[in-house]
């Protein structure tokens, strides 16, 4: 079973593909699998870490609304919270929560979701509110969001 939802180039075709076993991204002619299984919490074989630690922070990669079955919720108050609650989920991985974000820099696809946006992303961050610059841009995927933070390392 074949899902298209990558489109990176006019000029290329990238693409996600389902199977019992595993996903794959084919960019720029070359191929990326991993375990299904992983796919919420890994990104194995693509060309970036899904996190880094460095000096005290863990710097977290941008994270999309993917379900497990590689599609995205409709509408930004629901892709915000299954982002947010995916970079949770990674974060708990490294001991961490979102009390310990100290950076967040959102990319919408569009401006006009910002409102809808910012009532849902209140909802998971209420006290030791952390910088954050957000930015309207094309993404590479369907999404109508990404998220990526920076967190401090507990002591």
């Amino acid at each position: 079973m074949l899902k298209r939802i990558y489109d990176l180039l006019p000029s290329r075709e990238h693409r996600w593909t389902a199977s019992d076993d595993s996903q794959s991204v084919l960019a720029d002619e070359r191929i990326f699998e991993y375990p299904r299984e992983r796919t919420a919490m890994t990104v194995n074989n693509l060309p970036f870490s899904k996190v880094r630690h460095s000096q005290g922070l863990v710097f977290l990669s941008g994270e999309l609304p993917f379900r497990e079955d590689g599609s995205f919720p409709e509408g930004i108050e629901a892709q915000t919270r299954l982002t947010l609650t995916r970079i949770a989920q990674t974060l708990e991985a490294e001991s961490l929560s979102l009390d310990d974000v100290v950076s967040v820099t959102v990319y919408l696809t569009d401006r006009s979701d910002f409102a809808e946006f910012n009532r849902a992303y209140a909802s998971f961050f209420t006290t030791n509110l952390p910088v954050r610059a957000t930015v309207c841009a094309g993404l590479v995927v369907d999404a109508l969001i990404e998220i990526s933070v920076i967190a401090q390392q507990r002591a």
